[in-house]
């Protein structure tokens, strides 16, 4: 019994995690795109799938992995915490000595500029890997839902001013800079482990967490490809304009999923990082299945039927053009869901053989 009111609370913080970061979220995007154009929304677009390939590396895959591993050492936590840092570094100066190469591939001048304030983010995004991942293994969603509000509440009022004032791409990108600096103070404040930086041991602790971080690598990288890997290649072949109005339909797409499918997905991660040890496989298809198959596919599928409509109320003509990919990219959400549930659940069946 204990067990399932645990479980039950867990899905209950995940989705006050989650509902309320994603309404002040949804705010601010709706009163951000009156402000901003496609051309705009195209150049915030590209650096912002520069920075979630960044924390699909430096922070969700090692994160995950410390909810996997059946007991966490000292030289674990430190190996996650060192490796984190050294690719969040390597990213910061990637993005400093590439930002010229790419502003010229992409033909975009004005990318310049959004590309080195991005620099910064790696390290943000790397220093908090061993805290989010403590926190899903404890399954402390209270904290993690504090952090996503408050930090999204902030960066949305920093945006928005920004954005008012004239500063277009910079502003969303600061936006983005404000949100990774709160969640760093809040996720660490709410963290009991110290690094010692003691390096001597780490290799000790490197393998298994190495081999676990590939395998959830792996697995999101597919999702990457699937969003925001499009959205390179629409910019790389046919223009920031484009890019925009397919961009900004995918971050509706993509706030809808996080809202209401992403919360179900995290606690069925967290339950099947268990498997073997009081719920089954089947167990966990199961109750994924049920939570994904109810409200939030209706809502994805309200949102597919509604694209074009909603987005004409809002905005009049200035996103018309996002409609069609919205109609399609909701759909597309939604089976995604599903499939992740089994995803999930076989990726951890195979952990634990």
């Amino acid at each position: 019994m204990n067990q399932r009111v645990r479980f039950a609370s867990s899905v209950f913080w995940s989705y006050v995690q989650s509902l309320s970061a994603r309404g002040i979220s949804l705010v601010a995007f709706i009163v951000l795109g009156l402000y901003v154009g496609p051309a705009e929304f195209g150049l915030y677009a590209l650096v912002s799938a520069l920075l979630m390939f960044v924390e699909l590396v430096c922070e969700q895959a090692m994160s995950q992995s410390l909810v996997q591993i059946a007991q966490t050492t000292q030289k674990q936590l430190e190996a996650v915490f060192v490796s984190a840092l050294f690719l969040g570094l390597f990213f910061t100066v990637s993005l400093l000595l590439g930002a010229p190469q790419l502003a010229r591939w992409f033909g975009q001048p004005d990318l310049l500029p959004l590309l080195r304030l991005a620099a910064v983010c790696p390290l943000l995004i790397a220093a908090v890997a061993v805290p989010v991942g403590l926190l899903k293994r404890e399954q402390r969603f209270k904290v993690l839902a504090r952090r996503t509000v408050t930090a999204s509440a902030i960066s949305s009022v920093l945006g928005i001013s920004l954005v008012i004032a004239g500063l277009g791409a910079v502003g969303l990108l600061a936006q983005a800079v404000c949100y990774y600096a709160v969640s760093l103070w809040i996720l660490w404040r709410h963290c009991d482990w110290r690094p010692t930086l003691r390096l001597r041991g780490i290799a000790d602790g490197l393998p298994e967490i190495a081999q676990l971080s590939l395998a959830n690598l792996g697995h999101k990288l597919s999702d990457f490809a699937e969003t925001r890997g499009v959205e390179l290649l629409v910019g790389a072949m046919a223009g920031i304009q484009v890019l925009g109005a397919f961009a900004f339909a995918s971050k509706i797409a993509q706030a809808a999923f996080q809202t209401l499918v992403s919360p179900a997905l995290e606690v069925v991660f967290v339950r099947a990082a268990r498997v073997g040890s009081g719920a089954s496989t089947l167990e966990v298809i199961r109750t994924g299945q049920l939570l994904v198959g109810t409200v939030p596919a209706a809502g994805l599928l309200w949102l597919s039927l509604a694209a074009e409509p909603l987005l004409s109320v809002v905005y009049g003509e200035r996103w018309a053009e996002a409609a069609a990919p919205l109609r399609i990219l909701a759909v597309a959400c939604l089976l995604r869901s599903l499939l992740y549930v089994f995803g999930a659940a076989l990726l951890e069946r195979r952990a634990t053989i």
